[in-house]
């Protein structure tokens, strides 16, 4: 998955791919089948992993907006990471977009998991008061969901990590809560 996922599937060949697990290419192949099934098992791993993960801090008690809050805070962990790698799932989109269908349907099914669980948490933060209701909760899900997107796009192009966090702050007082402090 990390070959993939530093690299993109085009420029990930099975040196790089030898390089990366150990293994010879006979067994790369004999073990998961050609690049691009091991593409695809990659990608679901990433979408069981590390999407889950988030959903997981959406859903925990207490908070919805701190939960919300410790999501914007993984995202901004990614985009400083010194490996530059973004989010597997965003990088496979702009790469493939809707060319490959079987690669659009698992990036799409972590988009709409990623887009359900905002909605949730949003939902539930409007019901008790915690946030702002005058934009419904799917529409907050999608605008939380594409800003995430586009700060771990423009990790490998922008040094600059207080945009993201600008951009996450900016969230956060369009529901009404309280910004991070910055410095």
């Amino acid at each position: 998955m990390s070959a993939f996922w530093k690299h993109g599937f085009s420029a990930t060949n099975y040196d790089v791919l030898e390089q990366a697990t150990g293994l010879r290419r006979q067994s790369l192949v004999y073990a998961f089948g050609d690049k691009r099934t091991l593409f695809l098992k990659s990608l679901s791993h990433y979408f069981s992993t590390r999407v889950g993960e988030v959903i997981a801090i959406l859903q925990r008690d207490g908070s919805d907006l701190d939960n919300i809050r410790s999501v914007f805070d993984a995202w901004l962990a990614t985009a400083v990471d010194e490996n530059k790698r973004g989010c597997l799932i965003v990088n496979t989109s702009g790469q493939f977009g809707a060319s490959d269908k079987e690669v659009a349907a698992i990036v799409n099914g972590a988009v709409d998991a990623l887009r359900n669980a905002f909605a949730v948490a949003y939902e539930s933060a409007q019901t008790s008061g915690e946030a702002i209701s005058s934009v419904p909760p799917k529409d907050l899900a999608r605008l939380t969901v594409a800003a995430g997107n586009g700060a771990l796009l423009h990790v490998h192009s922008d040094e600059n990590t207080e945009n993201t966090i600008n951009v996450f702050n900016s969230l956060l007082t369009i529901v009404g809560a309280e910004p991070r402090k910055v410095g």
